[in-house]
């Protein structure tokens, strides 16, 4: 039995360590491994009563919204099709709670873990760099439109993956090693070209994601911060040299961007990022005020989408509304906004916490490898920029992969 224990845990491990990586091949690969891995937890769980993780306030709040939301797709007008986002999206709260439970058990995991993410943002820098020269990457991807493609996929999340994870990696950095003059060398690349290529990426809601969290980092971190100010410093300066000599650049990022973010509509209102979102915002707004309390159910926008823009000019359609609010409130309602929106507050009121007793000249209770792991958090809750759909698989590997390292963290006091 401790053999069989033993061999779960280091293959659950492994599988673990190799999520980076299989983030690049698409959806399919991470949700099978974050399955098997969640299975694994809840098998030894039991094996070893080792409940304390479930009791986890987390984990209490997390599965009160799984029920809420499996609640209201099944009341819904499209119940099968609304389920198929809520039934098993418990396993996203499990595969949390499981990285808790190996970090836990396996001391060389989180060593592991920081080697593995590391050697894939390396892989997806010297992929993403091969791609801008050449319009394909190593495979012979191609993204759609201007943007970049994943390693072993088409899809345009390049950016995505990097300036979402960019926090984590950090936060391990600084936890796993200790900085040499050879690893201060190597961390200063690392931080200039993924910046670089977050940028020529192309996508410009990850280039916002990089402005936060470097502007979270500076401000909260203890150490580093300057190294980290005068290398964004750099890459600015860099951006902009790139600007001026790429016409394809300056034309998506800036001239582009500058078209798009007409503050005034058509009929003279104001509007958020481009007219196209904003037309988007209004119909997820005219689906809430309608649906106030409950919503219409996970998934559904794209269903009641196309009935509103028969009805209003100024709508617009798509298969989520791009924003991670906007999508809960028109389809969880109120109730499920006030979840997610407390969440933010939460991760908020901790930064401010952290920052009162760094200016008070006092210690604070969070290191810098939580603070990292708390702005990947905020990333994922963070209002303003558009996003994926809130309830897409790969989205929400990458949502709940921290907040496993975080929980871990906080079992470590």
């Amino acid at each position: 039995m401790i053999n069989l224990r033993f061999g779960l845990i280091n293959f659950s491990s492994a599988l673990l360590c190799l999520i980076p990586f299989v983030l690049q091949t698409g959806p399919f690969l991470p949700d099978l491994f974050l399955s098997l891995i969640s299975i694994i937890f809840v098998v030894l769980a039991i094996i070893e009563k080792k409940f304390s993780y479930f009791q986890s306030i987390f984990f209490k709040i997390f599965i009160i919204y799984y029920i809420y939301l499996v609640i209201i797709s099944s009341l819904s007008d499209y119940p099968i099709y609304s389920l198929e986002s809520s039934l098993f999206y418990f396993r996203f709260g499990l595969f949390a709670l499981a990285v808790w439970y190996l970090l836990d058990h396996n001391d060389k995991l989180l060593k592991l873990f920081t080697y593995s993410l590391l050697i894939t943002f390396i892989i997806v820098l010297l992929d993403g760099y091969y791609q801008f020269i050449n319009n394909y990457n190593i495979f012979g991807y191609f993204a759609e439109g201007s943007r970049m493609s994943l390693v072993l996929n088409f899809q345009s999340s390049l950016g995505t993956y990097l300036a979402r994870l960019f926090p984590l990696l950090i936060g391990l950095l600084l936890f796993v090693f200790n900085y040499s003059k050879a690893n201060l060398f190597v961390t200063i690349l690392l931080l200039i070209s993924t910046d670089l290529l977050i940028y020529i990426s192309g996508e410009r809601t990850s280039l916002g994601l990089l402005f936060v969290s470097t502007i979270l980092i500076i401000l909260l971190i203890s150490k580093f911060k300057f190294l980290r100010l005068g290398t964004f410093l750099v890459s600015i300066f860099i951006m902009a040299i790139i600007t001026i000599n790429n016409d394809n650049i300056r034309e998506r990022n800036i001239d582009h961007t500058m078209n798009q973010m007409n503050l005034l509509s058509e009929d003279g209102n104001i509007v958020a990022f481009s007219n196209e979102h904003q037309r988007i915002f209004n119909n997820a707004l005219e689906i809430y005020s309608e649906n106030k309390i409950f919503g219409v159910g996970p998934k559904l926008f794209r269903k009641y989408c196309k009935d509103s823009i028969e009805e209003n000019k100024s709508y617009q359609c798509s298969s989520h509304p791009h924003n991670t609010y906007l999508q809960i409130m028109s389809e969880t309602g109120t109730i499920g906004f006030l979840f997610i929106a407390s969440c933010f507050l939460y991760i908020i009121y901790l930064m401010l916490q952290h920052t009162f007793l760094l200016l008070k000249g006092k210690t604070s209770i969070i290191n810098d490898y939580r603070i990292c792991l708390l702005i990947c958090i905020f990333l994922t809750l963070w209002p303003i920029l558009p996003t994926q759909s809130f309830f897409n698989n790969w989205i929400n590997v990458i949502y709940f992969l921290p907040i496993g390292f975080y929980l871990n963290s906080l079992s470590r006091n």
